[in-house]
């Protein structure tokens, strides 16, 4: 009863469902309706790209890749499984999303997970960690340089809904070898549409790059560690 999910019928001794109970059902639909109505649009991502491209959600303190698009080029990258956690912390699905949440959030989620070193490119400093979640604020997108696997660049975005909170991010990963700074333009500017379009069928209005949420104050090193 005081956290909403029963309440007590009036006059009798009997309970009822509580308005709590609507918003899990919301939640619900939502992490069931995310991957069906994004799979569109990762197909128009994979054939603006085409490299791999992902949708990844959080599921409690994990990253979890729910749906796909492999690459169409003769070289391919052996992107994420569906279903399979991923590292928040050194994968562009990931970072876009820890950027955005609430501090205590992030700090939980990276105090879980821990700051593996996947590759020698893998951010495993804290304050470095930190400054690239500042990046990823300001320009509203993530990068993974051959971070979470050698050889593998990706670009991700955060998709929010009408409220404006995350729930989820796509990214596109391709081979280091073509990742040129034209084709990687491209592929920033393709994610971003995405995830802006995406984000926009669950009613989002998004603040423009570089403004930050007032829920999503930069953590410090030491809330990190």
């Amino acid at each position: 009863m005081r956290a909403g999910y029963v309440a007590q019928v009036p006059g009798r001794r009997t309970y009822a469902l509580g308005a709590r109970v609507l918003h899990l059902g919301q939640s619900f639909m939502r992490q069931v309706d995310l991957p069906r109505r994004a799979q569109p649009v990762l197909d128009r991502l994979n054939a603006a790209t085409g490299e791999a491209v992902h949708l990844a959600v959080l599921q409690g303190d994990q990253v979890v890749t729910v749906a796909k698009s492999e690459a169409r080029q003769a070289v391919r990258v052996d992107t994420a499984v569906i279903g399979m956690a991923e590292a928040a912390h050194a994968t562009a699905t990931g970072k876009a999303m820890l950027a955005w949440l609430p501090e205590e959030q992030m700090r939980r989620i990276l105090a879980a997970n821990g700051l593996t070193r996947f590759t020698p490119n893998t951010i495993t400093d804290p304050a470095e960690l930190i400054e690239d979640m500042r990046h990823v604020r300001r320009n509203g997108f993530a990068m993974d340089r051959e971070e979470f696997q050698q050889g593998v660049v990706c670009i991700g975005a955060a998709v929010r809904d009408h409220s404006g909170a995350v729930i989820g991010a796509l990214s596109a990963s391709a081979p280091a070898f073509r990742a040129s700074e034209e084709h990687l333009a491209r592929m920033r500017a393709a994610v971003g549409e995405a995830a802006g379009e995406l984000s926009a069928e669950f009613g989002a209005a998004l603040p423009p790059a570089g403004e930050e949420p007032a829920d999503a104050e930069p953590a410090t090193v030491s809330q990190v560690k």
